[in-house]
């Protein structure tokens, strides 16, 4: 029943700590059949030593080791060259599988003949654990195009999608050369190129963020490349219209946590990238389409709404133009 070969590829970059422990998950999966590819990233601890180590343990082991820190997009694109498999599943040095991950995506896919399926995930952070479910309308959703129009509620994050490696290849889906943002733009090309897709809505991966793993504020200015890549995507597609509204308002939310958590120095040269944008004029006049939450405040609104899908639209709609309205404030 398991003939067919799975590919797990990881991006190794200063995982020394906790590389052998957390990548037992994956040797340790039910289903039986799997290669497991390592891409080093120019690693400055003793990353390579314990990749050599878990090599001597197993005979289902790829290493690679980049010549040049090339970011964790560049290396799964290498690892996914390297790839025998017919399915393949990306995974981060520093989270865990479930164990029956892969054997629960495989009789999906052979069952439905879906592209690639999406599954749940737990994202835990020290002592606290947040179950991030796959969105109710999705599960319903009849085809493609309602699925589509959902993109922006689904979960762009590499590790919650497991695919058939035909579907990546005669696509020619990679990852942009950025080092953050890479799995957002990533997942919206899959979703859009993909004429079916399958859904597991069970926790089947531990998200686990580690001491260090946060993205640096090094590449706070990567969101602006991976608006334009996206966006580039929502037109090859003929989806603007549709998505754009959408597209904008995750990019104003990166700008703003980043702003929000960034030193005073790199928050500045954040900012200044954003003055010198087409995006000033586009918060500008979506703010124009929020008069009436402008006007009246939140707390004023929700008390006239009885339905509860109205008043969940409105908080979510409040949030969008809170953000919107930090950003104008940032280049004041």
């Amino acid at each position: 029943m398991f003939n067919d070969l799975f590919s797990v590829i990881v991006p190794v970059y200063n995982a020394d700590k906790y590389l052998e422990e957390r990548t037992q998950s994956i040797f340790n999966q039910t289903y039986p059949n799997i290669e497991v590819i390592f891409i080093d990233d120019c690693s400055t601890d003793e990353s390579w030593q314990v990749l050599e180590k878990i090599k001597a343990q197993h005979n289902n082991v790829i290493l690679h080791k980049n010549a040049v820190n090339q970011g964790a997009g560049a290396s799964r694109n290498i690892g996914l060259n390297l790839a025998n498999g017919k399915y393949v599943f990306f995974a981060d040095a520093d989270d865990e599988l479930e164990l029956n991950l892969l054997e629960k995506a495989y009789k999906t896919l052979e069952k439905e003949q879906s592209d690639f399926v999406f599954i749940s995930f737990k994202h835990i952070l020290k002592d606290k654990i947040v179950f991030k479910s796959l969105p109710n309308e999705a599960l319903i959703a009849q085809d493609m195009e309602q699925i589509r129009k959902l993109s922006f509620k689904l979960p762009l994050t590499t590790c919650t999608k497991v695919l058939r490696t035909s579907f990546l290849k005669s696509n020619d889906i990679k990852f942009p050369s950025i080092y953050s943002g890479e799995d957002y733009c990533w997942s919206l090309h899959l979703i859009f190129c993909a004429k079916k897709v399958s859904f597991i809505n069970e926790c089947l991966y531990k998200y686990i963020m580690t001491e260090g793993s946060i993205t640096s504020g090094n590449y706070a200015r990567d969101i602006f490349a991976c608006y334009a890549f996206s966006y580039e995507l929502l037109c090859k597609y003929g989806l603007n219209d549709t998505l754009q509204k959408e597209l904008h308002a995750d990019f104003i939310e990166f700008y703003c946590n980043y702003c929000k958590s960034l030193n005073p120095q790199k928050k500045n040269e954040l900012i200044e990238s954003f003055r010198s944008s087409q995006h000033p004029q586009l918060v500008s006049e979506r703010l124009n389409n929020f008069k009436t939450l402008e006007k009246f405040p939140f707390y004023k609104l929700l008390p006239s709404i009885f339905f509860k899908k109205t008043r969940k639209d409105l908080k979510e709609s409040y949030i969008v133009y809170s953000r919107y309205k930090y950003a104008a404030n940032t280049l004041k």
